[in-house]
């Protein structure tokens, strides 16, 4: 039962991430890598290094010896709009960053549609 429960947060957090980002209409900063949104608000172009604010929302699978789990779900708002975004534990762990979040600076390497809406993986991170 905690497994479905646990999985049922995850779906209801991912899914109101991307509900709130439907109504923005600004777009990220161009750092790195051209950046350009789609009218759906998915960058068309990757992979891209943004700056902004991280979130961590869904801990998935095994913890290291740091506490971090090997698959990490969350959020990174550049210029109010929301990217769901997932994380391997080991770029979370070499970037420092807390579990509360933070200011970084990430690039998004590829994108899935695995877990619905679109969802960017983080293949590098920095603390800014």
């Amino acid at each position: 039962m905690e497994g479905n429960a646990r999985r049922a947060l995850s779906i209801a957090v991912m899914c109101g991430l991307f509900l709130a980002s439907c109504d923005s209409t600004e777009k990220p900063k161009q750092k790195g890598g051209s950046v350009q949104n789609s009218s759906s608000g998915a960058l068309s172009s990757l992979p891209v290094t943004l700056e902004g604010v991280f979130s961590l929302n869904v801990e998935k699978g095994p913890v290291d010896e740091k506490g971090v789990s090997e698959a990490n779900f969350g959020a990174l708002t550049v210029n109010g709009v929301d990217y769901l975004v997932q994380v391997s534990g080991a770029v979370l762990s070499a970037a420092a960053v807390p579990r509360t979040g933070g200011k970084v600076k990430a690039t998004l390497g590829s994108r899935t549609d695995q877990y619905g809406p679109p969802t960017y993986i983080i293949t590098a991170m920095e603390k800014l």
